[in-house]
């Protein structure tokens, strides 16, 4: 999921093996962008490290948003788990209205995990918002719904359908561009 035009191809840390989700074997290179140049795009994507915990199990942890730790008995479970994690720190984030980090470069021994669309665009919202410090009130004028609408599509812990987000996203000037790659 990125917000702006497209870069270099942003692979799925998941493939469906008919054994349950597995972690990709693809990686981004160490050049892959941060920030994508030339604009305040950003990719919601961001490297794990997954690794054992001296129990048996594997931590799935991430060294750019370091309250998204999880686990599991093996590797593939770590890594099932690891987008939920990241998900909900990033949304921890919002809450606390701290600024959305931007992914650092892969290291060979990590993984890409993406956050899901509907929460990638959720934090692009908040982001935009944040950055032009447009309020709540502010976006439902723009939008022209109620505060208490605006303010379920900038929360990270409501549902909101995918094409409304969109639409608040537009209404301070973003947009969302989601891709598919092979697993």
């Amino acid at each position: 999921v990125r917000r702006a035009n497209s870069v270099n191809e942003l692979p799925n840390i998941y493939r469906n093996d008919g054994k349950g989700v597995a972690a990709a074997s693809r990686r981004l290179p160490n050049s892959y962008p941060r920030v994508l140049e030339g604009s305040s795009s950003m990719l919601y994507a961001y490297p794990c490290a997954i690794e054992p915990d001296g129990d048996g199990g594997f931590l799935a942890v991430f060294p750019d948003v370091p309250e998204a730790i999880t686990g599991g008995r093996g590797r593939s479970e770590a890594a099932a788990m690891a987008e939920d994690a990241l998900a909900t720190a990033l949304g921890g984030y919002v809450r606390a209205r701290r600024p959305i980090p931007a992914p650092s470069a892969l290291a060979s021994d990590q993984v890409v995990v993406a956050v899901p669309p509907v929460a990638a665009a959720k934090l692009a919202l908040y982001t935009a918002m944040r950055d032009q410090r447009v309020t709540e009130a502010d976006l439902a004028a723009r939008l022209g719904v109620s505060e208490a609408v605006a303010s379920k599509l900038a929360d990270p812990d409501r549902h909101s359908p995918i094409g409304r987000v969109l639409e608040a996203l537009r209404a301070v000037g973003r947009n969302l561009i989601v891709e598919d790659t092979a697993a």
